[in-house]
């Protein structure tokens, strides 16, 4: 058995890693398309000689791709913060144990003790500091690598088991 904490950030990491890998493309394809909106709005307004304004907006469309983004991040990230705060406060530096036995994952935590068969495992997602363990009843759970006794576990539990296991060390928000 191996107790560890979620802190905050460990349960705001989840979120981004889970926003990132879901929809890192349509968010790319909108802010093109709104870059060119706003080009096309300056040259618009240019072309009815009000300078200033279409100056304005040709600005923001050039700088929209590249600061657009950080800003999505930035503000999904305070959101994430608010919610996790509110809705998940009981979890949040409350310790948390994780076991295997008789091919099942046991997981204890301020909400209770649940029971997950190794077949329920969806995948375990590995990236630089967390592990993401998705069974297949949309359950996850978050396991900080701050403790190498517990991520060497989870790497025996995976390939003795053959579960699916996705690498991303990488990974960045």
């Amino acid at each position: 058995m191996h107790t560890y904490t979620l802190s905050l950030e460990d349960v705001v990491t989840y979120n981004q890693y889970n926003l990132s890998v879901k929809k890192k493309n349509v968010f790319q394809k909108l802010r093109i398309v709104a870059s060119v909106y706003f080009v096309l709005l300056g040259v618009l307004f240019i072309y009815v000689t009000n300078y200033i304004i279409g100056g304005i907006f040709i600005l923001f469309g050039l700088l929209y791709p590249l600061l657009g983004a950080k800003y999505v991040k930035w503000a999904y990230t305070k959101t994430f913060r608010k919610v996790i705060l509110t809705d998940c406060s009981g979890l949040i530096n409350a310790p948390n144990t994780f076991s295997v036995a008789d091919n099942k994952i046991v997981i204890q935590d301020q909400g209770g003790i649940f029971y997950y068969n190794l077949s329920a495992v969806e995948s375990i997602n590995e990236i630089a500091t967390h592990f993401f363990i998705k069974f297949n009843n949309s359950d996850v759970t978050v396991v900080p690598k701050t403790e190498t006794e517990l991520a060497q576990t989870i790497r025996t539990l995976i390939n003795e088991h053959n579960l699916r296991h996705v690498v991303q060390l990488n990974w960045k928000y």
